[in-house]
């Protein structure tokens, strides 16, 4: 009789099982899902020919990147809010471990509607000086403190988890970052959450040597997803030429030496893709092009005067003139036709997806047509 009544309870408990999972909309088959403090789950349905879409806001546009990811949102299954940086509200060059959440750009109700539309939302979070993240690499104290407010925000503020952007990090650091992100990574895993690393472009050991990212470090099971910024390809040089972007020939190196080379699984890879463009001013005097803005957007581009416009189809990117008060001007930009070129790499190389930077002002042509145009597969 006792077996009998365990069997029974068994079989209630499935069918209430089965009952839940129809009513949430969850499948066993090819299913992601992450677990929160309490032991719920958070269900996102992935289908195998599926890539992730996703975006980063900037955090000094108040809501209209959120604005545009709730306009598309359908395309959409992770977001990057950037409203963190290591330091302190009074000390951002500070080393200790301690992170700041930008007041201004943080948004509750954000968090809601993002979960609410079934993503994950995975704030990134910088360095702001030269060699921060070194210092805390180097203090086993400060290490945990990073490690401990990282992991207690994403609790505390229900995020699925971090995407860590340091950029501004020397190369000299590169066991001991890799050692990090094993280690937070793990520590986020064991509560339900992920961990994304976004790393510059290099398509050779020399260009990689540069940074303080090591690929094979990188391709540990503690990282979810390894984000290239394919972009910004000329910002270093000086004087920095007028040219492309990402000049899609680059792109492709920077893909065929992470992949093929370095042996990073290709569905591991995140392909961030501009939006933007870089603007440049003649001078006179000597002839010669100056970088004005490394960051216009596209809305800025279609309000300009007497803009003129050619596609590079070499650069796979639009270069365009205009004047304005007497003053020439030229830019390489990015707009849908450029995007869809790069969208195309994301299939040809396996990738798992694209990530944009950024969410805002960008040319939405790029939501309308290309991305259903070149991924499909996109939920």
């Amino acid at each position: 009789m006792k077996t009998k009544s365990i069997f029974i309870l068994i079989v209630v408990l499935s069918a209430i099982f089965f009952l839940f999972s129809c009513e949430q909309g969850i499948t066993n088959d090819n299913t992601e899902y992450l677990n929160d403090l309490n032991g719920n789950l958070q269900f996102k349905s992935i289908n195998t020919t599926d890539y992730e879409i996703s975006g980063w806001y900037n955090d000094g546009w108040n809501t209209e990147s959120h604005d545009i990811y709730m306009k598309y949102h359908n395309l959409f299954s992770i977001v990057n809010p950037y409203w963190y940086n290591l330091g302190t509200s009074t000390s951002s060059s500070i080393a200790n471990g301690k992170i700041y959440e930008r007041s201004y750009a943080f948004n509750n109700q954000e968090i809601i509607e993002i979960h609410n539309n079934g993503d994950l939302i995975i704030p990134a979070i910088g360095d702001v000086v030269q060699g921060q993240l070194n210092k805390i690499l180097n203090s086993s104290r400060a290490r945990k403190r990073l490690i401990d407010n990282l992991v207690n925000t994403a609790i505390v503020r229900n995020y699925d988890g971090w995407d860590l952007n340091f950029e501004k990090a020397h190369e000299k650091d590169k066991a001991l970052f890799s050692a990090f992100v094993n280690q937070l990574g793990n520590t986020l895993q064991s509560k339900g959450k992920v961990l994304d690393v976004t790393i510059g472009a290099f398509n050779s050991t020399t260009s990689e040597s540069y940074w303080i990212f090591d690929l094979d470090g990188l391709k540990t099971d503690a990282v979810r997803r390894i984000k290239i910024m394919a972009y910004d390809q000329h910002l270093g040089e000086n004087p920095i030429p007028l040219d492309a972007v990402g000049d899609i020939s680059w792109v492709r190196s920077v893909l065929n030496y992470v992949i093929h080379q370095r042996n990073v699984p290709s569905d591991k890879v995140i392909l961030g893709i501009p939006n933007y463009g870089w603007s440049y001013t003649y001078n006179a005097v000597t002839s010669s092009w100056t970088i004005q803005f490394p960051f216009s957007t596209h809305t800025y581009y279609m309000s300009r005067p007497s803009f003129q416009t050619w596609w590079q189809d070499v650069y796979k990117e639009n270069y365009a003139e205009w004047t304005d008060a007497g003053v020439s001007y030229a830019a390489f930009y990015n707009n849908a036709q450029s995007v869809q070129e790069r969208l195309r790499l994301v299939t040809e190389f396996n990738l798992a997806g694209a990530c944009f930077w950024v969410l805002g002002r960008e040319d939405e042509n790029i939501y309308t047509s290309a991305i259903p145009a070149e991924l499909p597969g996109i939920r």
